[in-house]
């Protein structure tokens, strides 16, 4: 069995954040964000997680902020930390005249064709991880594996055994709840696959936090 620990980053750098006086694009300057000061706390305590403490193989997406998640799990195995930007969080598009934020957020959940221009839908961003998760496990097989990502793609890579229940938004999976989508930074799940890269359990590490919050 090969067991997968995937990750949504610690707390990104927003408060104190000030003037910005940039030439990036917005999808650039999302990508450089860091983790705030806490962030980087939470992010250490995450790799004092007792599950966490043999982790054979580390990935991560591209985004600053999942990259400085990771690498604490990756210090605490003495390991490396691989990146794969398969593992990014899905890409808005051009929000310039959207107003509706409710609505996008409802469609983009529900329809899996629903995307802006530029952007990526759900379909897309459920095929480019599932893609890479299938890549990894292949190379690491029987192994530990801890994956960095991001909240609308986990989602999005989740629902391809879990189902979304947009009226009381939860996940379940075996029709039995598995996350509440009330998301974190950082929220962890367990994923347990076969030799044949098929799904056996799935799980929110619901005791995160009471490592996190001994702060």
């Amino acid at each position: 069995m090969t067991t997968v620990y995937i990750s949504r980053h610690s707390t990104p750098f927003k408060e104190h954040r000030g003037i910005e006086l940039i030439n990036e694009n917005k999808l650039t300057w999302n990508k450089m964000s860091p983790l705030s000061v806490n962030g980087e706390k939470r992010a250490e305590k995450l790799s004092e997680l007792k599950c966490l403490q043999n982790i054979d193989v580390v990935w991560s997406s591209e985004y600053v902020r999942a990259m400085s998640t990771a690498k604490y799990i990756a210090h605490k195995n003495d390991i490396s930390v691989n990146i794969d930007e398969r593992l990014g969080e899905r890409i808005h598009g051009d929000l310039t005249d959207y107003t509706d934020m409710d609505d996008y957020h409802y469609r983009q959940y529900t329809d899996v064709n629903y995307k802006l221009d530029n952007g990526e839908n759900q379909l897309e961003v459920r095929n480019r991880m599932l893609e890479c998760l299938y890549e990894i496990i292949e190379n690491n097989k029987d192994k530990n594996i801890f994956i960095c990502s991001h909240q609308v793609a986990m989602t999005f890579f989740l629902m391809n055994w879990c189902k979304l229940n947009i009226e009381t938004y939860e996940l379940t999976y075996n029709n039995k709840e598995v996350f509440d989508m009330n998301f974190k930074t950082p929220e962890l799940f367990k994923l347990v696959f076969d030799s044949n890269n098929e799904l056996i359990t799935i799980e929110n590490i619901k005791r995160i936090e009471n490592v996190l919050n001994n702060e």
